[in-house]
């Protein structure tokens, strides 16, 4: 009886895949008790081979090796991985990333426990060499019960659902949570459809996964085209709350959740990936909030949870601004540590 289906998205990824594998079948856990899902996205490289090497290397494990139509993106690998998933539980890791020895184990364990839907653990960055970093996203260990409107309110404005997840598989099936599909930022779509559904959540405060800095990962690159998938990712979130029906029941944190994750988040990848602000992408923003959240100023958050630089960047969402503007506004959000 397997417990935990690790779900796995490759592209691109078959020098980095064994060592995620390797750090899987080390798991303090039985290995007849984990299924392994591995789904090649299209890959232009020797990923599909690697793969179908570890399949015929443990063939006593539960490996299960698939080779995507078309490419869909890690959401659509992950997707697809989920309808072969056997388990009770499923767990996203990433190709290049890798585990602690105990981490199925612990996220099982305190799934089960605390009869969650969702399990949450730290993580660390790890640069391969030796190198890495804690990042505490949680504090400390507890449990999160959403018991109420007023408790799904403040979830979604807490944003707890940050580190590496065990998810209970019926709880994805029974509210049809899926990740979109041909783009990257899928995660933003996704956790905020957990925050509109789930009920029992608990954070770790221990780091149990190894997040890769990978240089050559897609997310990593300068000034791509996958940049806008950011902007169809949100676009995807908001209209799937409209659809849903949770705009009507959380409109004004569903808003200011809508300024952090699209708009204060977009600056952010600007800061991060561009030598200055596309006037494009910056007219597209102030395009969809001035039309779709015509109220923002008044929101009730603004003022209690964002900081007086993110404040600040609020007010140039109704001013025109010229390429002399933006590259200003380039420089200020450089220099901002709070972004």
């Amino acid at each position: 009886m397997k417990k935990i289906s690790v779900i796995i998205p490759c592209y691109n990824s078959g020098q980095w895949v064994g060592r995620c594998v390797d750090s899987l079948l080390s798991q303090t856990m039985d290995r007849e008790e984990i299924e392994i899902v591995l789904v090649d996205d299209c890959s232009t490289d020797d990923t599909w081979e690697r793969l179908c090497e570890l399949e015929r290397a443990h063939s006593e494990d539960a490996i299960i090796v698939i080779e995507a139509e078309e490419h869909v993106g890690p959401g659509g690998a992950r997707n697809l991985a989920l309808s072969y998933a056997s388990a009770p539980y499923v767990a996203m890791v990433d190709s290049d990333d890798w585990v602690e020895v105990d981490f199925l184990e612990k996220m099982y364990g305190a799934a089960l426990y605390h009869e969650c839907d969702i399990v949450c653990c730290n993580a660390y960055r790890d640069f391969g060499d030796g190198r890495r970093i804690p990042i505490a996203y949680h504090a400390e260990s507890r449990l999160i019960e959403i018991s109420d409107m007023q408790a799904r309110k403040d979830m979604l404005l807490g944003g707890y659902l940050k580190g590496r997840m065990l998810v209970r598989t019926q709880y994805l099936l029974d509210h049809q949570i899926f990740y979109p599909a041909g783009i990257v930022y899928e995660d933003v779509c996704w956790n905020a459809l957990n925050y509109c559904y789930m009920e029992r959540v608990y954070v770790m405060a221990e780091c149990l996964y190894h997040y890769f800095v990978n240089p050559t990962s897609v997310v990593m690159k300068q000034e791509q085209d996958y940049s806008h998938d950011m902007f169809t990712t949100n676009y995807i979130k908001w209209n799937e709350l409209i659809e849903r029906g949770f705009y009507e029941l959380m409109p004004r944190e569903i808003e200011f959740d809508m300024l952090v994750s699209y708009y204060l988040m977009i600056l952010k990848m600007y800061k991060l990936r561009f030598d200055t602000i596309p006037a494009e992408g910056f007219r597209e923003m102030q395009e969809f909030i001035l039309n779709n959240l015509p109220d923002y100023r008044t929101n009730p958050y603004i003022s209690t949870l964002l900081s007086e630089g993110q404040r600040e960047l609020l007010n140039f969402i109704d001013k025109p601004l010229g390429e002399k503007e933006l590259q200003m506004l380039h420089g200020i959000i450089v220099k901002m540590a709070d972004l």
